[in-house]
């Protein structure tokens, strides 16, 4: 297996483990550090009580220690082996992840000092992690001894065994998998928040609240919006020849030839009517002027004390 497991889950983990147990041979890689927070890619370490340590930069490191004047090369080969063989082989590294861990048991393959393969014996079977698995990819298998060195790895527990699975890619899981995995506690949370709200849509509590009455305004502040918006605009004349209109109205039903009349006429049967001299109705029912606010006030009050007559 030649990722860090992210998609595994634990469950998958144990059921891995347990095929170990029963013969089987695991060869798989170091998660680093910079991975440890996620759970999955460490549960097969920690079962193993393996950590990762600081990554080495060897050429870095080569390329300080070298003196100034010196025109040596980083030369990348370096040459391992395992338990049981007599050969070394060749293998290239630019950086390795240090494998730490304090089981005696475990066979350790060592580069420039650092654990870069670990082989424990698990069970019936064997588990080999190794710091990472470049060697054996395509773009570099063909380096140096990295195919031979790679065929024994996997004939490390057996000469001839019977399969081999390679696993060579990371897949994420179905999105409904991923959530639940790494946030079920908000959709814990979403869930229970909308049974709530539907079981609130469903029941009613106490007696049905009654619709607010609208208030009506009365007729008289009607009156007064209208007479305040026509004044403002400068036309006092419709607000005073409406209430001539009403004047003109209520003398119509005593005189019933009061349209017909002259105006002269009109305001002799008017004065008669009301005790007011012709002159001031003239003024009153006829006269057309700009007028002050008082004024006004006075003229209408006027004209509603005749028709109140």
């Amino acid at each position: 297996i030649n990722t860090y497991r992210s998609t595994l889950s634990s469950k998958r983990i144990e059921q891995l483990i347990a095929w170990v147990k029963q013969g089987g041979h695991l060869i798989t890689i170091l998660a680093p550090d910079y991975v440890e927070t996620e759970k999955k890619t460490t549960v097969l370490q920690n079962i193993l009580e393996i950590k990762a340590g600081k990554t080495r930069y060897l050429e870095s490191e080569f390329l300080d220690k070298l003196e100034e004047d010196s025109k040596e090369e980083f030369d990348p080969v370096f040459h391992v082996s395992l338990q049981g063989l007599d050969k070394k082989y060749a293998l290239n590294f630019y950086q390795i992840t240090p494998i730490i861990s304090h089981n005696k048991a475990d066979e350790k393959v060592r580069v420039d000092g650092s654990v870069f393969l670990l082989n424990r014996v698990y069970g019936d079977g064997l588990i080999s992690i190794a710091s990472d698995l470049e060697f054996a990819e395509n773009d570099y298998i063909e380096d140096e001894d990295h195919a031979e060195f790679f065929w024994q790895l996997i004939h490390r527990k057996y000469k001839s065994p019977d399969n081999v699975w390679l696993v060579n890619s990371d897949e994420m899981p179905p999105l409904w998998v991923w959530l639940w995995q790494y946030a079920w506690q908000l959709i814990l949370t979403l869930t229970l928040l909308l049974v709530f709200w539907l079981y609130r849509l469903s029941h009613r509590f106490g007696p049905m609240i009654p619709s607010r009455e609208l208030n009506r305004r009365r007729l008289l502040e009607h009156i007064q919006a209208s007479g305040y918006f026509f004044w403002k605009k400068d036309q006092q004349d419709k607000l005073i020849q409406s209430s001539r209109e009403v004047v003109f109205q209520k003398l119509g039903t005593l005189y019933p030839e009061w349209h017909q009349l002259s105006v002269d006429k009109q305001l002799t049967l008017a004065s008669e009517y009301s005790d007011i001299p012709e002159a001031t109705l003239r003024s009153l029912l006829f006269e057309n002027k700009k007028l002050t606010m008082d004024e006004f006030i006075h003229l209408v009050q006027q004209l509603e004390s005749i028709r109140r007559l």
